[in-house]
């Protein structure tokens, strides 16, 4: 695996002010292989080459100590940053796996790319049409889409950047109802018939969280895209590679808890008289 890159600034817990020359130290957790180098006059230092994996990082000057565990993944750079307080006065920090631009991973699960000036919009507009698909769990109308581009116009025009406009945009997107429900859209039977078929979108919800009582994964909705998730033979292979995933566990335990109301058995307590023999 290629190598990661650790990287922060140590800082004085009271003041707040740079600690040059103060040594950190990076390694994996339970072992005494440790790699280390020392702060710049800015406070600021950075580890190379360093394996993936829990790292046990640990700062350490005259003015006291703190210690942290980070997660790297592989090629990854992460940021700890220290403040050290008095001796004794250990700083239990976390570090945040970034990507090497410096931001953070889990902000690829909903950007596209990182646009230039001239196509903010654009990857907007890709980004949220994509997001959007996945929590609505179907496809997501332009008007939709454009809604929630507003709030990335009302942060551009506010001074602020791509990033905040974005965030507002997904946290609409995440208060929806559309999200928090699982919402079957015009359910109204069409021409004389009394019901009508499922749409291959709503197949994929139905099997997902019947199943895995979660959202349809990347493969489920790739076939409902494709319209080919309501063909008997692709529906059969679906559920029996849902039914060999570990995420099954779910249909037991949720579905059983509710029909069988085994769930209700810790709050029920059965009369001794007509039920000598019940234990816990």
């Amino acid at each position: 695996p290629a190598p990661s890159v650790l990287a922060g600034r140590v800082t004085a817990r009271e003041s707040g002010a740079a600690v040059a020359a103060a040594r950190v130290s990076a390694g994996e957790t339970g072992t005494l292989a440790f790699t280390a180098t020392r702060t710049d006059a800015d406070g600021r230092y950075e580890l190379r080459d360093l394996g993936a994996g829990d790292l046990a990082v640990t700062a350490r000057h005259a003015l006291g100590r703190a210690r942290g565990v980070v997660a790297l993944q592989p090629g990854a750079t992460a940021t700890w940053d220290a403040r050290l307080g008095p001796a004794g006065d250990d700083a239990r920090l976390r570090g945040v796996v970034v990507d090497l631009a410096g931001r953070p991973q889990a902000r690829w699960r909903v950007v596209v790319r990182q646009p230039n000036a001239t196509e903010i919009r654009n990857v907007a507009r890709e980004s949220l049409n994509q997001f959007a698909e996945k929590a609505f769990r179907r496809p997501v109308s332009e008007k939709e889409i454009n809604r929630l581009l507003t709030f990335v116009d009302m942060s551009l025009a506010d001074a602020g950047s791509f990033e905040q406009g974005m965030q507002l945009a997904v946290q609409a997107i995440l208060v929806s109802p559309h999200f928090l429900f699982r919402w079957e859209l015009d359910t109204r039977p069409s021409g004389d018939e009394p019901i009508r078929e499922l749409t291959d979108w709503e197949l994929a919800s139905r099997l997902s969280y019947f199943i895995w009582s979660s959202m349809p994964d990347a493969e489920l909705r790739r076939l409902a895209k494709r319209g080919e998730l309501s063909k008997p033979d692709v529906m059969q292979a679906q559920i029996r590679r849902m039914i060999a995933d570990p995420k099954s566990d779910a249909l037991i335990e949720n579905f059983a808890g509710q029909w069988l109301q085994i769930r209700n058995l810790n709050g029920v307590t059965p009369d001794p008289t007509n039920f000598p023999t019940f234990d816990d």
